[in-house]
């Protein structure tokens, strides 16, 4: 868009990665294109003010719309005949259709029965993997497709970032952790694992919340908390029955 030397200069440090963003947004502003700094962030927003970039607070489900949104997943529908052979014709077609994303899924279902399925995660050219339920040691599991396609990147030594989104109560902190805990515990592929929130939350700030420092975090970080100990407990459980 524009050259490197061309990249205004601000009157903050661009060690930051938020104050070189913001160098970066005033360039485009400068170069014509018409910009809008979108930010949680609220020192953000304030530096982007004083910059005479215009900014705005992020709203939840307010600038991308559902249809356009990159889902990681598309579910077609085939005859029931057709999940029998190891490669469904229909792939074939989708990859005719429409680009496909390295690691996107597809999620092929029966016409007459959508609980006879089959998941097939897209590679390269015309290569697609087939996606088998992960069986862990402990006595955890996915519940729908769309976990098991998860836990399969999550555990997936090649794929070093994974991003999940949904609703709250999808299971997207409780498989993060569970496949962690497998790969440090079971898998020995790690040391240990580190768990991170941020502060700068979508909702309400952590602020709101009653108590010292410690009671702060201590209920900002609970769904983690909730979470190990569900895990922790399922896999004492099974060791008690095995015994």
């Amino acid at each position: 868009l524009f050259l490197e030397h061309d990249i205004p200069k601000i009157p903050f440090k661009l060690s930051r990665a938020d104050n070189a963003i913001l160098s970066t947004v005033l360039g485009l502003k400068k170069s014509g294109y018409d910009v809008v700094f979108i930010s949680k962030d609220l020192n953000a927003r304030v530096k982007a003010d004083v910059l005479g970039i215009y900014s705005e607070d992020y709203l939840k489900d307010e600038y991308v719309s559902e249809d356009v949104f990159y889902k990681g997943w598309l579910t077609v529908q085939v005859p029931a005949v057709q999940l029998k052979s190891d490669k469904p014709p229909i792939l074939n077609e989708i990859i005719k259709e429409r680009t496909l994303t390295a690691n996107e899924f597809v999620l092929v279902q029966s016409q007459h029965n959508p609980h006879n399925y089959r998941i097939f995660r897209y590679s390269r050219g015309d290569t697609f993997l087939p996606v088998q339920q992960h069986v862990l040691k402990w006595p955890l599991k996915p519940r729908n497709p769309q976990q098991v396609m998860a836990l399969n990147l999550l555990l997936d030594d090649t794929v070093q970032c994974v991003t999940l989104l949904g609703p709250a109560g999808t299971g997207k902190t409780f498989l993060s952790l569970l496949a962690g805990l497998h790969k440090v515990l079971v898998e020995d592929y790690y040391r240990k694992l580190l768990v991170s929130r941020p502060v700068v939350p979508l909702g309400r700030d952590i602020g709101f919340l009653p108590g010292t420092l410690e009671e702060k975090l201590h209920s900002w970080m609970l769904p983690i908390y909730d979470n190990m100990e569900f895990i922790a407990h399922s896999i004492n459980m099974a060791k008690h029955v095995q015994e």
